[in-house]
């Protein structure tokens, strides 16, 4: 199995899965690790791996060069910022979406069914609303208010059902409060401890 940054297998989150996870998934099997090269070809197929922490740190995107096709992943799950799980990082996420759409795709294949055309503005306008809402989410953690606050400010009412049955069904690693926390988290300028640059590298 290739994995970028093949250190980080076991972490976040898979070290020791939740409950709803090992109902899903079962145990995790020991697996044969190696760094995944920056081009994967096979069947004629050639791919290019591009980098794209914030779902997670080891999240790739591949770009297929001859029919400028970007498979996404989990890079985008939805739209708009969004509810996110405990490890992500949505600075990270805003600047991944950002490289990929400067290569210039004409289609974007995401992980979750999203199949579309206008693969630039859809990767430019959701980097765009996950800018705003860190943006609001850090001026007003800068001003002293809780995460709930937060959340309440950023984030309208629409959608609150939906959040809170995720949160539930997810035992608390998806929702919109994680959205705030990681913001607080990362803080103003990096990823935690490191910047998104160093992430992707």
């Amino acid at each position: 199995m290739y994995l970028h940054r093949p250190d980080e297998l076991r972490g976040e989150g898979v070290a020791r899965l939740k409950p709803y996870r090992q109902l899903f998934w079962g145990d995790i099997a020991s697996v044969d690790v190696r760094r995944l090269p920056r081009v994967v070809e096979g069947d004629g197929v050639r791919l290019e791996a591009i980098p794209t922490p914030g779902h997670s740190r080891t999240h790739v995107a591949f770009l297929e060069p001859a029919s400028r096709t970007v498979f996404v992943g989990d890079l985008m799950v939805s739209m708009g910022a969004a509810a996110v799980m405990t490890q992500e990082s949505p600075r990270a996420l805003a600047a991944s979406l950002r490289r990929v759409a400067a290569l210039r795709p004409q289609r974007l294949v995401a992980g979750h069914g999203l199949d579309r055309r206008d693969a630039v503005d859809v990767l430019e306008h959701k980097a765009e609303a996950i800018e705003r809402a860190v943006a609001e989410a850090r001026r007003l953690a800068d001003r002293g208010l809780s995460a709930r606050a937060i959340e309440r400010q950023v984030f309208p009412r629409r959608g609150r059902i939906k959040d809170l049955l995720f949160k539930a069904l997810t035992q608390g690693e998806f929702s919109r409060r994680n959205f705030v926390r990681a913001v607080i988290r990362d803080g103003a300028d990096g990823v935690g401890s490191q910047t998104v640059e160093e992430l992707a590298g």
